[in-house]
């Protein structure tokens, strides 16, 4: 499998198009001419699993929005196709100063406005099934208590979530 580093706010590394809710008329092309194109916008609709991990909460709500909207116009529109992933949470969906990220606030989804946003932003209601649902971080390596810690709000917590196409 090739590796193909963009980022997913180029709108030449994916062309803003809403998902899929019909096989795509497109090939899917050779994986092995993607790192050639430069692009994942040949892959539109023909992609069953995509993992984020430790991405979203990079970003502000707005950037997010796009993010997620990028990324669903990749998956496929076959049933069990989805999208997953894991990242850090304020839980409560609030922009609020996280340790480590330096003077800069993050938008923290908390579950239910995850879902919402996955089914009936990202995807027409009903498209899709949303699980989410909130998990302390651990940190086994770093000093958990200083760090997995957001000393105004509590333990930190970790957004765990998935995205079926029905």
């Amino acid at each position: 499998m090739p590796f193909v580093q963009g980022d997913v706010f180029d709108k030449s590394f994916i062309t803003p198009v809403p998902p899929c809710y019909a096989q795509p008329e497109t090939l899917r092309p050779d994986l092995k001419s993607l790192p050639a194109m430069k692009s994942l916008t040949p892959l539109q609709g023909h992609v069953s699993a995509i993992h984020t991990s430790l991405f979203f909460h990079l970003f502000q709500k707005d950037e997010q929005v796009y993010a997620a909207k990028a990324l669903a116009s990749l998956l496929s529109p076959t049933p069990g196709s989805m999208i997953f992933g894991r990242h850090t949470s304020t839980g409560d969906g609030t922009s609020k100063d996280l340790p480590l990220a330096g003077d800069r606030t993050i938008y923290g989804f908390n579950v239910e406005d995850w879902k919402r946003l996955w089914n009936g932003e990202v995807f027409k209601e009903g498209n899709v099934h949303v699980e989410a649902e909130l998990h302390p971080v651990v940190r086994s390596r770093l000093d958990a208590d200083t760090l997995s810690r957001d000393s105004a709000n509590g333990p930190r917590k970790a957004l765990v979530w998935c995205v079926t196409r029905l």
